[in-house]
């Protein structure tokens, strides 16, 4: 991290900031920051295993670097922009290589776009808060949600807490 200037940088800086007409502050903690220069969010891409051979055998393939920052990971570095206010970066980084988005070399990092993902992320968090008006209750909050089961993160969980939020939705 030290070639593209990480040099002196603090790991773990606890961010706090706010967005217009939500109620409750946005919080996080950013991989690394270089104070009132930059700062980067560090992702990792694992080795996958491969297809069972008809011999019962099975190896791994390179984990690969993606050709552009994943849209989740963006909206994460779109907060942190917000609250810090110096440059962002993401890093993805597998066992034999890594790359690095700024804003220099990555259109999702420009500013206008990272305005977008905070505007956003202020209408999903105004949904919630929307909703918790209506009620606490989560069978009544159910109700009017849809869980996207088909959602990449959302629902690796623990297979107990799998099972009652299932149960929540009656699938």
């Amino acid at each position: 991290m030290t070639e593209y200037g990480f040099v002196g940088a603090v790991d773990e800086e606890r961010i706090e900031t706010w967005l217009d007409g939500v109620n409750v502050p946005l919080i996080g903690f950013v991989d690394m920051l270089v104070p009132d220069t930059m700062f980067c969010e560090i992702k990792t891409k694992a080795p996958r295993k491969t297809k069972l051979l008809k011999d019962g055998t099975q190896g791994w393939a390179k984990a690969t670097l993606p050709k552009a920052p994943e849209k989740a990971h963006v909206a994460q570095a779109a907060i942190y922009h917000h609250a810090l206010q110096v440059t962002p970066s993401i890093c993805y980084v597998t066992d034999h290589d890594a790359v690095m988005f700024t804003p220099f070399n990555c259109d999702e990092l420009k500013a206008d776009a990272l305005a977008d993902a905070v505007e956003d992320m202020r209408q999903k968090a105004l949904i919630r808060q929307n909703l918790l008006r209506v009620s606490t209750d989560p069978k009544v909050l159910a109700s009017f949600t849809d869980p996207d089961w088909s959602h990449m993160y959302q629902w690796k969980i623990e297979s107990e807490y799998l099972e009652k939020a299932k149960k929540l939705w009656k699938l």
